[in-house]
């Protein structure tokens, strides 16, 4: 995984990556860091093979041999020795697939004999063994299926040796791909299972598919890939890219500002093929819109577009000058969430005597005319008259 900018010293390095800042691949490369046949240790980029029955017996720098006594493409198959006091693995001669192919003259598991009569064959086809009783697989009518080379001496083994594309002890399937393209020629057949393993950056079970490779950048530098025989070969981009090379940006997301911008405006989730913005609309992340998630949906405002807009509607705060979008409220109806009321009818607000103080910066009061008082100037009254006593609220004026 590449980082949009250098991490600090001491950071925590990706798996295949090391040094400081994180630059240095394992060797094998990132992406599959001592050929998958050990782990890698960031902080020293020396990889530790593995030795196991499980996984195989590996050595070198980069974990792409077998040890000495291994074979096979998994280096899980031990070589035949030749009895004490010699003991070397076939006698000198070589290993293939944990059997010995011996030279002329030579025989036993261990090509430890030399006879004369090693050399011949003297079985029919499709029989091997000292008395020629043993058959060649599948059947001493088809040995090795018609694709491969039947060990038939007197002193072999009887393995067969499959011609290339095809796999299994009897030879018997191609390997994926076709056996005049085994695993697409970006891969190795696995011998005993007919399966291939890809090299690095391909997947599928035939190998046939490459990980997006823009100007031979592995997902554009922005992502990792899923590669190998059991992948599909996408790449999953990180943060603030997307499409299927992982070479586009995500909206309102700024790479030069790498850690310190984020995509959807932290509002939404960026869709990876579409480069489009899912916004949130819950009550704990807010109700959002727009290209980058930058904008209350209608019905809502406030700075977290938490707050419903009761009776308004939604405008962006720039009208407003408020950083924030704000609740403009209907005629009649007042306060940040437009949920207060003036009094009166809607088509005579204040009763025909006042002016109702409406918008989101008000209180939805009336400021009555003159001699009208109370909250809805409802209550007429001249100033002298109250000011000698007179009953009120006084007889309203005819």
């Amino acid at each position: 995984m590449v980082s949009a900018q250098p991490e600090p010293p001491g950071c925590a390095c990706d798996y295949g990556y090391g040094g400081s800042v994180c630059t240095q691949q394992c060797p094998g490369g990132a992406y599959l860091p001592c050929n998958g046949h050990g782990l890698c240790n960031s902080s020293t980029l020396q990889c530790t093979c593995y030795s196991n029955d499980e996984k195989g017996y590996w050595e070198g720098q980069e974990c792409k041999s077998c040890q000495h006594g291994w074979s096979g493409r998994l280096c899980n198959l031990r070589c035949p020795r030749a009895p004490e006091p010699d003991g070397a693995i076939c006698s000198g001669q070589t290993c293939y697939e944990g059997a010995c192919l011996c030279q002329e003259e030579f025989c036993g598991d261990a090509c430890e004999t030399q006879d004369s009569t090693c050399g011949e064959f003297g079985c029919e086809v499709g029989y091997w063994g000292p008395d020629c009783a043993s058959e060649c697989l599948p059947s001493a009518a088809n040995p090795c299926s018609g694709h491969g080379t039947c060990h038939n001496k007197k002193y072999s083994t009887g393995d067969c040796i499959c011609d290339t594309g095809y796999a299994l002890q009897d030879c018997s399937k191609e390997c994926p791909g076709g056996a005049a393209n085994p695993c697409s020629g970006h891969g190795l057949c696995l011998y005993y299972y007919a399966e291939c393993k890809c090299d690095a950056t391909y997947a599928g079970a035939d190998c046939g598919l490459q990980c997006p490779m823009p100007d031979a950048n592995l997902c554009g530098g922005h992502g990792t890939c899923s590669d190998g025989s059991l992948a599909d070969g996408r790449c999953t981009c990180t943060l603030g890219y997307g499409l299927a090379d992982c070479t586009g940006v995500c909206p309102g997301y700024e790479p030069r500002l790498g850690a310190a911008s984020v995509p959807c405006s932290a509002h939404g989730t960026c869709e990876q093929s579409s480069l489009t913005c899912v916004c949130e609309a819950s009550v704990g992340r807010g109700y959002w819109v727009g290209q980058t998630c930058g904008h209350c949906a209608d019905g809502f405002h406030g700075a977290n577009c938490t707050a419903r807009c009761i009776n308004g509607k939604t405008v962006r705060g720039t009208a407003w000058g408020s950083a924030a979008d704000v609740c403009e409220c209907f005629p009649g109806f007042g306060g940040a969430n437009c949920d207060r009321e003036c009094p009166g009818p809607a088509d005579d607000r204040c009763y025909g005597h006042g002016t109702c103080q409406d918008g989101h910066l008000q209180n939805a009061t009336c400021a009555c005319d003159a001699n009208w008082y109370n909250p809805s100037c409802t209550q007429y009254c001249v100033a002298h008259e109250c000011d000698f006593g007179k009953p009120y609220p006084p007889a309203m004026p005819q």
